[in-house]
């Protein structure tokens, strides 16, 4: 009875199942062909194109304005605007001509045979332009680094100078600025000298369109701020420190520098180490490791002349954001009490 009893169950159960499967919908078949994700000929192809290109060699630079879709007004005018600063566009033209394109220009239109007299050239190069630029932002990165480092002496000051105002520094601004393209001159790409020519032109232009005081913020935006990360200490070499320091201390009227030894360890070892402190009377001025007591004795006057000049590694971050006015009236302060303790000086020493 029960084997009966479960034949029945089981008959129901296959019985609704077979109509239920009929009532849904048949699920479709899909057929799966294979097929290859790269055609025969690709890889030769593309190797032939490769070696072809090699043997050419790489592509000639082309200047911005040999493509079709390329307007000099609108990129003069944009090139302010991505500045942030209001350019007169007339004098801006002026400022990326120079003096080797309108010296191409005559030498064509005398080949071509044309009168300059019929068809004048109206071109002015940028060579007073940049002389401007040039003074301005000389003066102002002199006033900037008194500012901000007002114990450095003015040997230190010249080489920081020197290295913001290099060829190198100001022609990587210029081109990260933007300017290759818009200069106008017979050889592109164009020399690291013409570029920085044209940059400080451009400076020339911004001061005499809204002013010294302008030109003289984007100079401290743009130049100045190239010390962010740099080691004033490493700008100016010193040969021989401890000299530096001896005058130093005996212009004071101090004591003259000795230097002690603090430390050692694995003195008999190739891995010594001695730490030497340099004093003035009781006073320590700095101290420094070195391998040998002479390389000890030499890092530990330059620590000295790190604490003297306060360029040390924790001094404040520089104030970019001060107005130039400001920094122009401090740093003649800084340098009018600097020529007074100068002056100070020789009298006590005569």
């Amino acid at each position: 009875l029960v084997r009966k009893s479960m034949a029945s169950l089981t008959r129901l159960t296959l019985r609704f199942l077979t109509n239920t499967r009929q009532i849904l919908h048949p699920i479709p078949a899909v057929s799966v062909t294979a097929e290859r994700g790269r055609k025969r000929w690709a890889v030769p192809y593309y190797n032939e194109l490769y070696s072809r290109r090699l043997k050419v060699g790489p592509e000639k630079e082309r200047h911005r304005s040999e493509w079709s879709n390329w307007n000099y007004d609108a990129e003069i005018y944009a090139f302010g605007k991505r500045l942030k600063e209001e350019f007169n566009e007339h004098t801006l033209k002026i400022a990326f001509t120079h003096r080797s394109y309108i010296e191409s220009e005559e030498s064509r239109r005398s080949q071509l045979g044309i009168d300059d007299s019929d068809v004048p050239l109206n071109l002015q190069d940028n060579e007073e332009l940049a002389r401007e630029g040039e003074k301005l932002a000389s003066e102002h990165v002199y006033a900037f680094i008194r500012f901000s480092h007002p114990f450095l002496p003015e040997e230190a000051i010249s080489a920081v100078h020197d290295y913001l105002m290099s060829e190198e520094m100001l022609a990587t601004i210029g081109l990260n600025l933007g300017i290759k393209d818009l200069i106008l001159c017979e050889d592109f790409p164009p020399e690291a000298s013409t570029m920085v020519k044209t940059f400080k032109a451009i400076i020339g232009a911004l001061s005499r369109d809204q002013g010294r005081t302008q030109a003289q913020q984007f100079v401290q935006d743009f130049i100045c701020t190239m010390l962010v990360g740099k080691d004033v200490n490493e700008l100016w070499d010193v040969h021989n420190p401890m000299g530096v320091l001896v005058d130093i201390l005996q212009n004071q009227g101090k004591q003259p520098p000795e230097a002690r030894l603090l430390r050692e360890t694995g003195s008999r070892t190739v891995l010594s180490c001695y730490i030497v402190g340099i004093y003035s009377d009781t006073a320590l001025l700095g101290q420094a490791p070195g391998e040998t007591l002479e390389i000890a004795e030499e890092m530990a006057a330059r620590d000295a002349l790190r604490n003297i000049f306060c360029t040390t590694e924790y001094k404040s971050p520089l104030k970019f954001n001060t107005e130039p006015e400001v920094v122009t009236g401090g740093s003649q302060l800084i340098l009018d009490n600097a020529m007074k303790y100068v002056k100070s000086s020789a009298r006590q020493l005569e």
